[in-house]
């Protein structure tokens, strides 16, 4: 019996130690991206019908550029927007710079509260994300 009750109070204080790192350990924002604004991309799915398809981003704005990723419904641009060729620049959550069709972004809104606000932010991992008020 002692065996199992000495077990259990070691689980449990592993369990606690593990819960508090957790917490210690969450991901914050730790400054504010001045010269930044959030957007959103223009086609975003209302939950009916077929989903819009992926918004590719390229790694440059000349129409030969290479495709590197997909742009998430939130983005981050420079404000002003720096557009060339069609392309708008981007700020990857990684850091990098990447372009996106101008036509493919829209002003940061929610359309369930038009009070929402959005600041680009660095994160305490190292990148980049939102800090949103709804």
């Amino acid at each position: 019996m002692k065996p199992f009750v000495i077990r259990g109070a070691l689980a449990v204080a592993i369990l606690a130690c593990v819960s508090g790192m957790a917490r210690a350990d969450a991901i914050h924002a730790v400054k504010t991206l001045p010269g930044y604004q959030c957007m959103v991309l223009a086609k975003l799915w209302d939950g009916e019908g077929p989903q819009p398809p992926p918004v590719h981003v390229f790694a440059g704005s000349r129409p030969d550029a290479p495709e590197v990723g997909i742009a998430g419904g939130s983005i981050i641009v420079p404000s002003p927007e720096h557009t060339v060729d069609g392309r708008t620049e981007m700020l990857f959550a990684d850091g990098r710079t990447v372009w996106i069709g101008t036509s493919d972004i829209a002003p940061f809104h929610v359309v369930s509260n038009p009070h929402a606000t959005c600041t680009p932010v660095l994160l305490s991992n190292g990148r980049y994300g939102f800090r949103t008020k709804h």
